[in-house]
């Protein structure tokens, strides 16, 4: 597995609006093909917090260890001076599934007194695969932040007209959030997908073809954060009576998934807001609104395989 991809996948098992947020990355690492922006505001992070929310979300304590695991990661991250971890993702038109993490551009946050060494040596030592993978050239110091990337792999050239797009999401996305993931679709990505939507129900091709031609995607949560943490999707359309369609669509999709949902499924769309302003489609719920899927299912399941009487 690329060490980057174990990176992002280490972050999210353990992560799970008043001001904008700023962009998180510098602008000259926003390329003609890149698609997306994973933000994790590391030094936010309250170990304490995300295992109170993780119990109220699963009912019992996360695992120990893991829980242990992150902690040290966090207390050894943040006192090196680390702050935020970025991943740029870029995607060319002829990605495969097998090499679909090549692209992606690691970018570390620190505090400027931060030894740059002491932080390579720090996820050397945590992330498995990290020092074989990375480019040896690596880390690229870019705006006082720590650059890292694939052996084989080419910073792409600044494109400022695709940086002012990711400006624009990044700036509908309140601060205070831990994590922020952010989508811009491009050329490459509406047409395969507009080419997968051939065979799709007419008013979901409808919504996927209005979220393409829009500004983008924002994905965001104060989880980790707040005691009562919010999961919230904004959807960027290219103007307010697309918007207006697409939240007309969502709010018959979630009222017709209702009538077939399961009784936990229920309590969940129940709890989904569903908010048009001006050009933007907010769908937000209580993170802890999961905890009422994750019981259901786990009561469906129990059911299912308790033996017949019991």
């Amino acid at each position: 597995m690329r060490a980057l991809s174990v990176l992002t996948t280490f972050a999210f098992l353990f992560c799970f609006s008043g001001y904008a947020a700023d962009l998180p990355v510098p602008e000259e690492l926003i390329g003609s093909e890149t698609v997306g922006i994973v933000s994790i505001d590391v030094a936010s992070l309250k170990p304490d917090q995300i295992v109170k929310t993780l119990t109220a979300i699963l009912g019992q304590p996360p695992e120990p260890n893991a829980t242990k695991q992150f902690a040290d990661f966090h207390k050894k991250f943040t006192s090196l001076g680390g702050q935020t971890v970025n991943v740029v993702l870029n995607v060319d038109k002829n990605v495969q599934a097998a090499t679909a993490g090549d692209g992606a551009v690691l970018v570390i946050e620190k505090d400027d007194a931060a030894p740059a060494d002491k932080i390579t040596a720090f996820l050397a030592e945590s992330v498995p695969g990290f020092k074989d993978h990375m480019a040896p050239e690596c880390p690229k110091v870019v705006d006082d932040m720590l650059v890292w990337y694939n052996k084989g792999f080419k910073l792409p050239a600044a494109d400022e007209k695709r940086a002012v797009k990711f400006t624009d999401a990044f700036f509908e996305i309140g601060d205070d959030q831990s994590i922020s993931i952010v989508f811009v679709p491009d050329e490459n990505l509406v047409n395969t997908a507009q080419a997968s939507l051939k065979s799709a129900k007419p008013e979901d091709a409808e919504m996927a073809n209005t979220l393409m031609k829009g500004k983008g995607l924002d994905v965001y949560t104060d989880f980790g954060i707040a005691d009562k943490s919010v999961l919230k999707v904004l959807l960027l359309a290219a103007d307010e009576k697309s918007a207006g369609a697409l939240f007309k669509t969502a709010d018959t999709v979630i009222t017709e998934f209702k009538k077939s949902a399961p009784p936990a499924m229920k309590s969940m769309l129940d709890g989904l807001k569903t908010v048009q302003t001006d050009a933007n489609v907010e769908i937000s719920m209580g993170v802890q609104d999961l905890a009422t899927v994750v019981k259901g299912f786990a009561d469906v399941i129990g059911a299912l395989v308790s033996p017949p009487g019991k």
